[in-house]
């Protein structure tokens, strides 16, 4: 089953129905594979649908995030920005540059080590962990060496 299918499923299953914007919504979810924040997939949807409500993006976001079909991921050490994307069962997480605010995708093995650890300490599935890592990029840190 595609994205597209099993989204249009979880919409209907949680009483909602599919309308042509959520069809929009759900097109721009699946060509932002690396991850994509409401706000500006609002502004996409906007551009093709003006009458589109950024109410109706979260709510879009929180059903199909509900079922996993997405899953979402901090991309600032205060937890103000989430980014969204389809989930893949791929951990990524972000790195953020507190000089140029430069957003950097990355995956490490340690955190399937770490949900396997916490798992069997807490005795619990453990599906989500929220890592947030941030400091100088490399064009920044070099401006700091003399």
């Amino acid at each position: 089953m595609t994205f597209r299918d099993a989204a249009r499923d979880a919409i209907h299953a949680s009483g909602g129905r599919l309308t042509s914007q959520r069809e929009l919504l759900l097109d721009l979810l699946a060509e932002h594979d690396a991850g994509i924040d409401a706000e500006r997939l609002h502004q996409l949807a906007s551009a093709q649908d003006p009458t589109i409500s950024l109410p109706t993006v979260y709510r879009t976001l929180h059903t199909l995030e509900a079922v996993r079909l997405i899953v979402s991921n901090y991309t600032s050490s205060d937890h103000d920005r989430k980014q969204y994307r389809v989930n893949d069962d791929q951990d990524r997480f972000h790195f953020t540059c507190r000089r140029c605010g430069r957003v950097t995708m990355f995956r490490s093995a340690l955190v399937a080590q770490l949900k396997q650890e916490l798992a069997a300490q807490l005795d619990a599935q453990v599906l989500t962990v929220c890592i947030c890592a941030g400091g100088l990029c490399s064009t920044c840190g070099q401006e700091d060496t003399p």
